[in-house]
């Protein structure tokens, strides 16, 4: 698949997860918000014909949090081949799970 359509089927997984995992065990509300890292590299020096990788993470606002916001676990990983031609999206998780503040 390309990288716009592995982004958009990235984009209607978490729609799904959100709604699916909008509440906090206390039961107070949070609105996640879907995030991908920039495109990294798979090893560093980067070098010719490797493979580039970007993480999805979500961020949500919690009411009792003034002056931050909830990172999520990274929830996928998309891996670019050939340059950015081609891209492969894998799901390694199928909840989003509160990492830090």
């Amino acid at each position: 698949m390309t990288p716009k359509e592995a982004l958009n089927q990235l984009t209607a997984r978490f729609e799904t997860m959100r709604t699916s995992n909008a509440t906090l065990k206390d039961g107070s509300p949070r609105v996640w918000t879907l995030a991908v890292t920039p495109v990294l590299p798979s090893e560093w020096p980067p070098k010719p014909g490797m493979v580039w990788v970007r993480y999805a993470y979500a961020h949500g606002q919690e009411l009792q949090l003034a002056d931050g916001v909830r990172v999520a676990k990274p929830w996928a990983v998309m891996v670019l081949h050939g340059g950015g031609a081609t891209a492969t999206l894998e799901q390694t998780s199928g909840v989003l799970e509160g990492l830090a503040i």
